[in-house]
């Protein structure tokens, strides 16, 4: 019994830290482009995230704040399911062009910089 107990923990911790190490060391990640602004404080990074069969592929938008990398996380500005465009108007305004498509996150400020949509 005390054995089967052990073996049981051992699977369970070797799941647990296989489920860390992916969630947080694989990059679901793909950039597809990046763009500084204007006075090079930030930079607006487009990219997908696709975590296999049970989900879509999703499109984000995250701003970063110049040498910081974008890691594995999600859009911290904008998601959908649709692409966009995106463009800066200058230094603290970017304008976010949507195609189509599904809106899951879609906020209007970051820090200093003020973010407009246009279909």
């Amino acid at each position: 019994m005390r054995r089967l107990v052990k073996l049981v923990l051992v699977i369970f911790l070797m799941v647990f830290v296989y489920n860390i190490w992916d969630e947080y060391f694989t990059s679901n990640n793909r950039i597809l482009k990046c763009v500084e602004s204007p006075d090079n404080k930030y930079t607006v990074c487009v990219f997908v995230r696709d975590f296999g069969a049970t989900t879509r592929e999703s499109y984000h938008l995250s701003i970063l704040k110049k040498g910081k990398g974008l890691g594995n996380t999600a859009g911290n500005v904008y998601i959908s399911y649709g692409k966009f465009e995106v463009e800066w108007v200058k230094p603290d305004a970017l304008k976010v062009i949507r195609q189509n498509g599904t809106v899951f996150k879609q906020v209007t400020h970051f820090e200093d910089i003020q973010i407009t949509y246009s279909d």
